[in-house]
């Protein structure tokens, strides 16, 4: 995931305060303030799954020990920050979305599947933890199918009701004549004075001051000569932040990509979009972080991901941004639904439990 590989490997103070990772000394609150040149949103999709989804797992008696960042002396953990590298918790989801950290909805399920990630790596199986994951995950993954399809919009608050005034009755008729108002004196007139100061007769007419138009924001245009291409997004990771190839990617690899890689609704997102040759100069004006299946896959065969939810973030942004560029009538868009209703059919089918290490097959 894009945010996560940014602000959450190192666990460091920034100077100017607008990105603060709190840090005790037995416990670890990862950023949830984006930084001003990362602003997020909150979207359609963010508000289902927050509402639906995460609010339902966190009111569970299963989610007990997800709900806030783990503190060291209170479960009797001293190694677990020496272990656990990423922490995440519920609660700091929660923020995020609320302070609009988050892009697309792909970067909170990746961090969702981080806690659990996080659970089975730390936790023996067979402890209380391990088995409250092991569920937690399960629901997760068949409530995770029923997120909103299609574009992802801003979320706009539904307008609260308005207070009810209080219904008066209506005066009952009567036959009494209404009491006249009392007289009141007429103020007197002042007598008109002349002025001693000459009249200037003024031949320009009034001009009243125009009111204020909303500017509009209008999107730059592209410079010629200097249209992007392509854009290949980054498949090597640093090699102090070098990930793995577990189980879960490889079913993931051969089950999602390699198989729409095959049909006829993936062929529109196999590589990075060619601006020029499709004739779409303000593709990447519009779409800030691009991606495909094939930087999916370098990613994989560089051990570019720490965890599973981290790849499953990047086949949801390849959806986010067709969603957003393309229009509904047209076949890349029709494409981006099928890719979609196979990408969460597959994902109900990936293992549970732990990420094992694994050789990647050739």
């Amino acid at each position: 995931m894009d945010s996560d590989n940014s602000d959450n490997s190192d666990y460091s103070d920034d100077s100017d305060g607008t990105c603060v990772n709190l840090r005790l000394e037995s416990c670890v609150q990862p950023s949830v303030t984006p930084k001003p040149s990362n602003f997020g949103q909150y979207t359609n999709k963010m508000h289902f799954f927050n509402k639906y989804i995460l609010m339902d797992l966190y009111e569970n008696e299963y989610a007990v020990h997800f709900r806030e960042p783990v503190d060291m002396e209170v479960v009797q953990a001293p190694n677990y920050y020496a272990i656990v590298a990423q922490p995440m918790d519920m609660g700091t989801i929660m923020q995020r979305l609320k302070n609009h950290f988050y892009h697309h909805v792909g970067e909170a399920v990746s961090d969702f599947l981080l806690m659990l990630h996080n659970c089975f790596q730390y936790n023996l199986r067979g402890t209380m933890v391990y088995e409250r994951g092991c569920f937690l995950e399960k629901f997760f993954m068949e409530r995770l199918y029923t997120l909103p399809k299609g574009p992802e919009y801003p979320h706009v608050e539904e307008p609260k009701n308005f207070r009810k005034t209080r219904m008066v009755a209506p005066r009952p008729y009567t036959t009494t004549p209404l009491r006249p108002p009392a007289a009141t004196a007429r103020p007197t007139r002042r007598a008109p004075t002349r002025s001693l100061r000459p009249r200037i007769a003024t031949t320009q007419p009034l001009q009243l001051q125009p009111q204020l138009q909303p500017q509009l924001q209008l999107q730059p245009q592209p410079v010629p000569g200097r249209v992007l291409t392509r854009v290949r997004p980054t498949a090597g990771p640093k090699p102090s932040n070098l990930g793995k190839y577990s189980n879960k990617l490889n079913c993931f690899e051969i089950a999602v990509l390699e198989v729409a890689a095959k049909r006829d609704f993936g062929q529109d997102f196999l590589e990075p979009v060619d601006a020029v040759k499709l004739g779409v100069p303000q593709y990447y004006m519009t779409i800030v972080k691009p991606m495909d299946m094939q930087t999916i896959k370098r990613r994989l065969r560089n051990n570019f991901y720490h965890h599973f939810g981290e790849a499953v973030s990047d086949v949801m942004l390849i959806l986010h941004n067709c969603f957003k560029f393309n229009q509904p009538d047209e076949p890349v868009y029709k494409n981006g639904q099928l890719l979609e209703e196979f990408f969460w059919k597959e994902l109900k089918q990936m293992p549970t439990g732990p990420e094992m290490p694994t050789l990647r097959s050739q």
